[in-house]
């Protein structure tokens, strides 16, 4: 399949349900992974961290819209 297709679907795709993506990770219970109910525990280095910092900065600063989190939860 040509890049851009491939690009343009992941794209629409992505529009399309975009509430509903919002809607769920709001909804992502993120804590120590041993605590009963916890569905995603922390990351488990700097390097992820800085990782994923640098990615939602960029994706800002290229016109992305924050409509979740965007910081270490309180506690992790």
């Amino acid at each position: 399949m040509h890049i851009q297709l491939l690009c343009s679907g992941v794209t629409h795709a992505l529009k399309l349900n975009h509430s509903r993506v919002a809607e769920k990770a709001s909804k992502i219970r993120i804590r120590d992974p041993l605590v009963e109910n916890s569905q995603m525990g922390p990351l488990a280095t700097q390097a992820q961290l800085d990782n994923i910092d640098s990615t939602v900065a960029d994706a800002k600063v290229n016109g992305a819209t924050l409509v979740h989190g965007g910081k270490q939860p309180a506690g992790i």
